[in-house]
C-alpha cells in the first residue's frame, strides 16, 4: 500500500532528509536514491559479467521498523549523532514520528512507501548489511549492488555468485534488524545464452546496457504517431518521460531517432507543451 504523507509532513520529511539522513553513512553499492547514481549506473556495473543473480526482497519498507531505526540511531559514534542532530533520545524519538508511519494509527509501525525520506533511510539502514555482503562479494570475485529491494550480484563463475548467495542468506536469518525476507519466485540465474536484465534494462550480448528491443520499437512508433499528429495528449507527456529516459540510458537510440525523424521534430516533441486544463 502507497500511503502518501500530507504536505505539512512531506515538508518536514525532506527536512529531515537535509539536516539528518544526508549526513549518515550509505554504501556505495547502494545503487537506489542517490545523487548521480541510478538504474544505468546499476546495470553497467554488471554489463561485462556473464552469470548474472538476481533477488529480491518481500514488502521491504513494510519490514523496516522504528526499532531498526532506533538501533541504529545507539549505535552512531557521538561526533556523527551530534551532526545529523540525533544527539539525544528525544531527537531520536521526534524523528522516528516524523520519518515512519502509524498504518491508520498514531504510533510508528513502519516505513511508508509514499514518503519521500523512506527511500533514502532505507539506504541508511541497510548499509550494514550492504558493507557485510560487498566485503563477501570482494572476496569472491563478484559484483554487487543493491537498488532499493532488488540485489544484484554478478560474475562470471556462478560457483563464486552461489557462495555470495549463501552469506546473504546466513545474514538476514542471524541479523534481524531490519527483519528481511526474500522473495524465492523472483529469484533468477541467468547465464550466457539467456536473456539478461538488471533494473528493467537489458544487458546485452556486446557487453552492453540497452533499453531492450521492445522497448525501442515502443517509442519509434509513438514518436512516429507524433509527426503524423495522431498521438493522444497524455501519451505525448508519457513519451517526453521516455525519451529523456533513453537519451540518459541508450545515447545512441536517440540519436538514431534524431537521424530517422530530424532534430527538428526531436526538439519539437520534447519542448511540447500540455494545455493547461
Amino acid at each position: 500500500m502507497i500511503a502518501q504523507p500530507a504536505r505539512e509532513l512531506k515538508n518536514l520529511q525532506y527536512f529531515l532528509i537535509d539536516r539528518t539522513l544526508s549526513k549518515l553513512p550509505v554504501h556505495s553499492a547502494a545503487a537506489a536514491y542517490r545523487e548521480n547514481v541510478g538504474i544505468r549506473s546499476n546495470a553497467a556495473a554488471h554489463a561485462r559479467n556473464e552469470v548474472i543473480l538476481k533477488l529480491d526482497f518481500s514488502d521491504f519498507f513494510p519490514s523496516i521498523k522504528p526499532r531498526d531505526w532506533m538501533l541504529f540511531c545507539g549505535s552512531l559514534d557521538p561526533e556523527v549523532a551530534e551532526a545529523s542532530g540525533l544527539a539525544t533520545g528525544a531527537d531520536v524519538m521526534l524523528a522516528t514520528r516524523l520519518l515512519f508511519w502509524g498504518r491508520g494509527t498514531f504510533e510508528p509501525k513502519c516505513l511508508s512507501i509514499g514518503a519521500p525520506s523512506s527511500p533514502v533511510l532505507s539506504n541508511v539502514l541497510m548499509f550494514a548489511f550492504d558493507t557485510a555482503v560487498a566485503a563477501h562479494a570482494i572476496q569472491n570475485d563478484v559484483v554487487y549492488t543493491r537498488y532499493a529491494d532488488d540485489i544484484t550480484l554478478s560474475s562470471d563463475r556462478s560457483k563464486q555468485i552461489l557462495l555470495v548467495e549463501a552469506a546473504i542468506r546466513r545474514y538476514i536469518k542471524r541479523y534481524r534488524s531490519p527483519a528481511l525476507t526474500i522473495n524465492e519466485e523472483k529469484r533468477g540465474l541467468y547465464t550466457s545464452g539467456q536473456k539478461k536484465m538488471v533494473t528493467g534494462l537489458v544487458v546485452t550480448p556486446e557487453k552492453r546496457v540497452s533499453l531492450g528491443r521492445d522497448r525501442k520499437r515502443m517509442i519509434s512508433s509513438l514518436v512516429h504517431r507524433f509527426t503524423l499528429t495522431q498521438l493522444e495528449l497524455p501519451k505525448i507527456a508519457y513519451l517526453q518521460g521516455m525519451l529523456a529516459f533513453a537519451r540518459d540510458v541508450e545515447p545512441s537510440f536517440y540519436a538514431s531517432l534524431e537521424r530517422k525523424y530530424g532534430q527538428p521534430t526531436m526538439r519539437a516533441l520534447l519542448a511540447f507543451r500540455l494545455p493547461k486544463s
